[in-house]
């Protein structure tokens, strides 16, 4: 795993409901480019504070959120999004999670507002539980959900928030 945080590796180790995280070592942050200068009369475009998991201005600007759990997405991120997941999801962490020795679904840690998830109306703490129907505690049925997102025309997701169930919308276009 990722450790957001601290910058680094991560391994996480469960046992009797407990988690524990082992942080592998520390990554020293590159030095950041200088930020460029809007010209006379152009605004400064607003796309998260640019650190780790900050979600590029491209893709930030093609999801118009509808309302809190209703959200319009631009097929072009769709694809930019499958292609660069690794880099898009790493301030993410996913934990599968079991409840009576079975897996009820992918619960979600480390989510800012200004990542990805965040932009796309995900919190931490949420379980993802189902897209499209698709069962998230399944291997076999989340890939299949995976396979469908390039020709998808609307997403549901439920989550369980909090210990409620949200459904969350996404009609991409």
């Amino acid at each position: 795993g990722y450790n957001p945080r601290e910058n680094s590796p991560a391994v996480w180790l469960t046992n009797a409901g407990s988690l524990c995280q082992l942080v592998r070592f520390s990554v020293q942050p590159s030095p950041k480019a200088p930020e460029p200068t809007p010209a006379a009369g152009e605004k400064p475009v607003a796309a998260g504070k640019g650190g780790a998991g900050s979600v590029p201005a491209d893709i930030a600007s093609k999801i118009q959120k509808v309302s809190e759990t209703e959200f319009n997405v631009d097929r072009s991120v769709v694809d930019k999004i499958l292609e660069n997941q690794a880099e898009l999801m790493r301030s993410a962490r996913i934990v599968p999670e079991q409840v009576n020795g079975k897996v009820v679904g992918i619960r979600l840690f480390g989510i800012r507002p200004e990542t990805l998830l965040g932009t796309l109306g995900f919190q931490t703490g949420d379980r993802l539980e189902t897209i499209n129907g698709f069962n998230m505690a399944s291997p076999e049925k989340a890939l299949e959900a995976y396979a469908r997102l390039r020709t998808a025309s609307n997403l549901n997701v439920k989550v369980n928030r909090r210990g409620k169930p949200l459904s969350i919308d996404f009609r991409i276009k």
